[in-house]
């Protein structure tokens, strides 16, 4: 197995940051840095500072910090692990599969490069293949043109069974790895055939663009009209969406998604100029494509067939976005078509029109509450109904996503309906909003008070400062480690992101081979906690002057401690558990400290102007 740590380590001494965030961002050189423009936000004027001695980069205006790990990861709106796997790629150093070994756990690598492979061999068959009609005969009764049908790359898979297995041994590619790709299958007797058979094929890219799997459209009498690669290492369906690639750029620009249900809705969208839009992979919206979705954009707007199924299918989107922060739209194709023969019939700005017409969630919820509870059936149906959306008013306001102002007019509106008061309903919302497990009397309020304490930054006191001032010079000076190593506890840090710094900063330099930033940065994949850690770097460097900065903190420090004991003494002595000599010297103690303190404060004035200090 490989040591993880090592291998990381090795691709960012392989890697340039400067080389990488070049192909990005115009950077000029600035005495030992390299200074350009944010690509994080809007910067006006260049913000963004790259120090390659140090291997990290810093923008003053939004906060975004880090190495070059984090870089990769914000830029492309991806997690750490595909960071790395993204510069692996980039200097040809292989990362062992995180599963054992064979078809259920081969390299992602491996795989995405099997896989643009056979996307080459379905493309030539579609493009200069001489059984291409049928194909061709329903793309373009999409009314999909050939520029389109080149920019997401679509092939065809032939009906027999063996173009792969044959294109294969011509390559000397073996079976084993089209097995584990899930190109080929195995069958009864131990034969081997193609997957995909008689099909249009659609690449499945992800966000880096890498080809992670295929969806394949039936030509023929298939029993399925749709089949996917099934699930590996490198592609789950309920992790990954069609068209992300293409569209990534404009979601990211319009702060919004469009999602549709085919691939070829998402390729009609597309041609017609809605390029922020994706498909799901013939599967329900699920939350972890609503997290991938959620990288780029802050709205996603559901676009679903006129039916029955298509409703149902909305309805299940709205379930899986409630949590996610997402603001959710809903918007219905009419004349009972799906978006792309609707585009096909109208045209794009139609479909815009259809689309700027979208309602939110709670218009649409309430809308089909509203159809439920008048239609004629039993008085339980028309019960059930309404609590059900009592239920959504409650898991909105619990995941943030409802304001008190609309959550307001909603239980005014429940009420009348309803028939009941507006206190009545909104105790009933209160009631359904609690989390399960919480108990009357404080226990939701215990909780959500728990988490405040343990997720955000508090102000900080005398201790908290001078902690937070050694933190900062051992991420400049980590030879100062032996100066603070006795007083320096990142446990007692109140702000999460920054004790988890601490907590790395004491580990590292407790090592025998030190502590150093660059290593340290590589092994966070927070891009939040990077951030912090660059900020901190930073502040203490313009504060400067390591060796009296880290004295100074400590006899702070020295002082905090003291004072605290000098307060339980006198505790102690009230309480009849200590004594008056206790209670003096700890005072004396004190006294000595503070002395030191301000020792150390008029020292700094005094190297500040050139003086010497007096005792």
């Amino acid at each position: 197995m490989q040591n993880f740590e090592a291998i990381r380590e090795k691709i960012r001494q392989s890697v340039n940051l400067v080389d990488v965030v070049s192909e990005h961002v115009t950077l000029k050189r600035s005495g030992r840095n390299f200074t350009g423009r944010c690509p994080f936000h809007d910067d006006k004027t260049p913000s963004f500072t790259v120090t390659p001695e140090k291997g990290f980069f810093k923008c003053f205006g939004c906060g975004a910090g880090g190495d070059v790990f984090k870089f990769v990861q914000l830029y492309e709106r991806v997690d750490f692990m595909d960071a790395l796997r993204t510069l692996a790629d980039r200097t040809g150093i292989r990362i062992e599969a995180e599963q054992p070994t064979g078809p259920s756990g081969a390299a992602r690598a491996d795989l995405a490069k099997l896989n643009v492979w056979a996307a080459g061999v379905y493309s030539r068959e579609l493009r200069s293949g001489q059984r291409s009609e049928r194909a061709w005969a329903f793309l373009d009764g999409k009314s999909l043109s050939r520029e389109t049908v080149d920019r997401f790359g679509l092939g065809l898979a032939l009906p027999e069974g063996t173009q792969l297995l044959r294109a294969a041994a011509a390559a000397s590619i073996g079976v084993d790895s089209l097995i584990a790709a899930g190109l080929v299958g195995v069958g009864e007797r131990g034969d081997h055939y193609d997957v995909f058979r008689d099909r249009v094929m659609f690449p499945i890219r992800d966000a880096m663009n890498r080809v992670i799997g295929f969806g394949g459209r039936a030509l023929g009498e298939a029993r399925a009209k749709y089949i996917n690669t099934s699930q590996n290492s490198l592609y789950d369906k309920g992790m990954s969406v069609f068209g992300l690639d293409l569209a990534r750029k404009a979601i990211s620009e319009a702060r919004s998604a469009v999602l549709v249900e085919g691939y070829t809705d998402c390729m009609a969208a597309h041609q017609h100029g809605v390029v922020n839009t994706v498909a799901t992979l013939g599967t329900a919206l699920t939350d972890g494509q609503v997290n991938l979705i959620r990288r780029y954009c802050d709205e996603i707007l559901v676009v679903f067939d006129s039916d029955a199924a298509g409703e149902a299918a909305a309805e299940r989107a709205i379930a899986a976005t409630l949590q996610s922060g997402l603001r959710v739209r809903l918007a219905s194709v009419p004349q009972g078509k799906d978006p792309c023969d609707y585009l096909q019939l109208v045209g794009g700005e139609e479909f815009r029109r259809v689309l700027n017409s979208a309602e939110d969630a709670l218009g649409f919820k309430w809308r089909h509450t509203l159809d439920r509870f008048q239609a004629k059936g039993p008085g339980r149906d028309r019960r059930a109904a309404m609590l059900d959306f009592v239920r959504f008013v409650a898991d909105l306001g619990r995941a943030g996503a409802l304001d008190p102002i609309d959550r307001g007019i909603m239980v005014s509106e429940i009420a009348r309906t309803a028939g009941a008061s507006v206190e009545e309903v909104h105790s009933l919302v209160i009631r359904s909003g609690r989390p399960p497990g919480s108990h009357r009397g404080g226990g939701e309020t215990a909780a959500r008070g728990h988490a405040v304490s343990d997720e955000q930054p508090v102000p900080e006191d005398a201790e908290q400062a001078a902690l937070s001032t050694i933190l900062e010079v051992l991420l400049n000076e980590p030879r100062m480690w032996s100066t603070v190593r006795e007083v320096f506890d990142p446990d007692r840090l109140r702000d999460p992101v920054v004790r988890r710094i601490g907590q790395r900063v004491r580990e590292a330099a407790e090592k025998t081979d030190g502590l150093e930033v660059a290593r340290l940065l590589s092994g966070i994949e927070s891009t939040e906690e990077s951030a912090r850690l660059v900020d901190l770097m930073f502040r203490g460097e313009a504060r400067g002057d390591y060796e009296l900065t880290a004295n100074s903190a400590v006899a702070r420090i020295d002082q905090v401690v003291a004072a605290r004991a000098a307060k339980t003494a006198a505790r102690d002595l009230h309480d009849g558990h200590g004594t008056e000599e206790d209670l003096r010297e700890v005072g004396r103690s004190h006294a000595q400290l503070a002395g030191k303190q301000q020792f150390a404060s008029r020292r700094r004035v005094a190297d500040e102007y050139g003086a010497a200090p007096e005792n």
